[in-house]
C-alpha cells in the first residue's frame, strides 16, 4: 500500500474488490477483440491489466460528501504509460464504452482527445469495433463514424454519447464530461486542451481523466509534468488521493539490452508484443545508435532528449587506416570547412572517394592559443599535447586566424585535385571571396537538417560498414565521440551544436565535404544506393 493509499483509508476511503469486478466482468462478458488473432475472442483482461490497472483505478472508492452513506469513485485522474504496442489504445476503448454504458452516469458524455483528431479517433475507431462485434452493445448504441459519435441508440431514454473531439477543442466551453480519454499526452504541443479539458468534469459527482501515453522527450511539456506527480506517488513523495498513476518503464539506469528489462516496460511481451521482432528491432538499435534513443523511447517508454547519439565509437576505431598525406596527393576531394566562433575548433577536412566505394579523410583543426590551457581543463581536450604533436594549430590571439585557414587551403589546393571547398557561412567573413579569388570552387553548405541530413545518414553508413577511413587523428576522434544530432519532424537529421563543451566542428567539417563528394558522379556509396533508414 502506498502513502497515497493509506492516506487516502484515513480519509475514509476504501478498497470494494467487487466494484473493480463489475469493470473486469463488463471486458469479459460484452466486449470483444476486433483485430489480429484475437478478433472476435472475449476480451479477457490479462493479468497485469486486471490487479494493476483495472481494480485498483474502479475498486478503490471515497464517501460521497454531498449524499451521506453514498460511495463514488477514489480517483479522479488516472495516469497510465507503457510501452508501444502493448494494448494501449484496446484498453482505452474499453474503458470508455464503460463509462458510457455501465457507470451509472445520467446522461454521460465521454470523450477522447489528443494531439490532432486522427489520434483521438483511433480509440474511437477500437471503440466502434467493440460495439459492432458485441450483440448487446449493438442493441444498446448507435456509432456514427463520419461525425466520431457513439450515442445511446434511444435518446428519448438517455442521451449519453461517446466523441472524439478536434485538438482545437479548447475553444469549446460548457462540455460536462464524465469521462475522458487522452491518447498520447507526450504528443501534446502545449497545455491549452489539456487545462480546458481537465476541469470539465466538475459537476459530475464522480469523474474519470485518463491520460494514456507512451513517454516523449519533452521536459517542459505537460505529459512530463503529469509523469512527474505519478512517480511522486509512486515513490512516496506525495499522497495525493485521487490521482491514480501506472508507470510501466526501464529505469534510466537499467541495461537496456537486459531482457529482464524489456518487461518492465512491456507488460504485453509475448502477447500483443512479438518478443522475436521486438529482439530484432534492438539488434537495430544496437547496431545504429542513430535509433537508439528512439527505440528506448517506444520500446522501454523512457524519456529521452530529442539529440540522438551519432557514433558507435569501436566502429569508428575500426575504421582507422594507416596511411599519410603522400599517398593521397593528386586525387580528387571535396574539402569541408567549419570556422570557429572565439571558442570552438575550427575544422578542415579532405574526403577523398575512393573507386569502390570507401572514403579516406585528412583532418586538419585550429583553435585561438589564448586561453588554450583553461578551455582544455573544461573541455577534457589537451590542445597543448595536440599542437606539439602536430595535431592542431593554435593562432596567436584570442581568435581563430582565418588567414592560417586560407593558406592551408592553398597549400593543400597545390597537392590535391580539391574540387570544391565546402563551407558552412555562418563566422566566414571574406573567407570565401579570397577563396574564389584563389580560384576555388566555393559551396555554401547551409547547417540545417534539410541540407545536411543525406550525408550526416552517409556517414555513419561509412563508419558502420568500415568505408570511413581515418588516420586516428585525435581532435577528429575526440569530435566524433562528441557528436550527437537532432531529429526534426520530417525524420531529417542534422549535427547538434547545442552543448558547448562537446565540440564537433571538425566532425561538422568531414560532413559539409561529405554532402558533396557523395553526389559526385563517381560516389557510390550505400546511401546512394538506397539504403533505408528510420
Amino acid at each position: 500500500m502506498t502513502k497515497a493509499d493509506e492516506r487516502a483509508v484515513l480519509e475514509g476511503c476504501r478498497y470494494n474488490h467487487a466494484r473493480g469486478q463489475i469493470v473486469v466482468d463488463f471486458f469479459a462478458e460484452l466486449l470483444r477483440h476486433s483485430k489480429g488473432p484475437w478478433a472476435g475472442k472475449p476480451f479477457v483482461l490479462e493479468p497485469w491489466q486486471r490487479e494493476n490497472i483495472i481494480l485498483p483505478l474502479f475498486g478503490w472508492e471515497r464517501p460521497y460528501e454531498d449524499h451521506p452513506g453514498e460511495w463514488v469513485r477514489r480517483f479522479r485522474l488516472a495516469y497510465i504509460t507503457m510501452a508501444k504496442k502493448n494494448g494501449k489504445s484496446t484498453l482505452s476503448a474499453g474503458i470508455a464504452l464503460y463509462l458510457l454504458v455501465a457507470d451509472g452516469e445520467a446522461g454521460a458524455e465521454v470523450y477522447s482527445a489528443a494531439a490532432d483528431r486522427r489520434q483521438a479517433s483511433l480509440v474511437f475507431d477500437e471503440a466502434v469495433n467493440m460495439v459492432f462485434k458485441s450483440p448487446i452493445l449493438q442493441k444498446r448504441l448507435t456509432p456514427t463514424r463520419s461525425q466520431k459519435t457513439i450515442s445511446n441508440a434511444d435518446l428519448s431514454v438517455d442521451d449519453s454519447r461517446y466523441v472524439a473531439i478536434s485538438a482545437d477543442a479548447y475553444r469549446q466551453e460548457g462540455l460536462q464530461l464524465s469521462g475522458l480519454i487522452f491518447d498520447e499526452l507526450h504528443a501534446q504541443p502545449d497545455r491549452r486542451l489539456w487545462d480546458t479539458l481537465r476541469y470539465g468534469g466538475r459537476a459530475r459527482s464522480q469523474p474519470l481523466l485518463v491520460a494514456i501515453t507512451t513517454a516523449g522527450w519533452d521536459k517542459q511539456s505537460i505529459c512530463y509534468e503529469q509523469y512527474r506527480q505519478a512517480k511522486s506517488i509512486l515513490d512516496g513523495s506525495w499522497d495525493s488521493i485521487s490521482f491514480f498513476p501506472y508507470v510501466a518503464e526501464a529505469e534510466p539506469d537499467d541495461d537496456w539490452t537486459d531482457e529482464a528489462v524489456w518487461r518492465k516496460a512491456n507488460p504485453n511481451l509475448g502477447v500483443s508484443v512479438d518478443l522475436s521482432q521486438f529482439r530484432e528491432e534492438f539488434e537495430e538499435a544496437r547496431e545504429a545508435p542513430i535509433k537508439e534513443n528512439t527505440w528506448r523511447r517506444y520500446s522501454l517508454n523512457q524519456w529521452v532528449a530529442q539529440e540522438t547519439r551519432f557514433l558507435p565509437m569501436d566502429k569508428w576505431h575500426k575504421c582507422e587506416r594507416d596511411f599519410d598525406e603522400a599517398s593521397l596527393e593528386g586525387q580528387r576531394c571535396w574539402a569541408g570547412v567549419d570556422m570557429a566562433s572565439r571558442q570552438d575548433l575550427t575544422g578542415l577536412v579532405l574526403v577523398f572517394p575512393q573507386d569502390d566505394g570507401d572514403y579516406k579523410v585528412l583532418p586538419y583543426c585550429w583553435a585561438p592559443r589564448d586561453g588554450a590551457e583553461v578551455r582544455a581543463r573544461r573541455d577534457g581536450a589537451p590542445y597543448l599535447d595536440w599542437e606539439k604533436n602536430d595535431h592542431i594549430c593554435l593562432t596567436e590571439g584570442n581568435t581563430t586566424s582565418f588567414s592560417a585557414v586560407w593558406s592551408k587551403l592553398c597549400e593543400l589546393g597545390r597537392r590535391f585535385d580539391i574540387e570544391e571547398v565546402c563551407i558552412d557561412p555562418y563566422n566566414v567573413g571574406d573567407l570565401c571571396n579570397q577563396l574564389q579569388d584563389e580560384g576555388f570552387t566555393v559551396v555554401e553548405i547551409q547547417q540545417n537538417a534539410a541540407s545536411l541530413n543525406d550525408a550526416v545518414k552517409e556517414c555513419l553508413a561509412a563508419v558502420l560498414t568500415g568505408r570511413m577511413h581515418h588516420n586516428g587523428h585525435p581532435a577528429l576522434t575526440w569530435c566524433a565521440g562528441n557528436m550527437t544530432v537532432k531529429l526534426d519532424t520530417r525524420g531529417d537529421l542534422r549535427p547538434d551544436k547545442s552543448k558547448a563543451g562537446e565540440k564537433i566542428d571538425v566532425m561538422v567539417a568531414l560532413i559539409c565535404a561529405l554532402k558533396r563528394a557523395m553526389v559526385d558522379p563517381g560516389a557510390s556509396g550505400l546511401f546512394a544506393e538506397g539504403m533505408q533508414w528510420a
